[in-house]
């Protein structure tokens, strides 16, 4: 599990950029620590966006859909 930065870092693209991302449904995030915790990404799915990209198969309905 990676942090919000080290993603940003290894896209190259600022984290706000990745909490857009994970906001949207482009990328799944789990939040770990309790209601206010950290967000992590798994490397499974870091591997997926580099494979597939950022497109979405579908909308997500709900901002809490983003996570797991």
């Amino acid at each position: 599990m990676k942090a919000v930065k080290s993603v940003a870092e290894e896209f190259g693209v600022t984290r706000q950029t990745v909490y857009d991302w994970i906001r949207s449904g482009k990328i799944k995030a789990v939040q770990v620590g309790g209601y206010k915790g950290a967000l992590r990404i798994d490397q499974a799915e870091i591997e997926r966006v580099k494979r597939d990209g950022l497109s979405i198969d579908k909308q997500l309905s709900n901002k809490a859909d983003c996570y797991e």
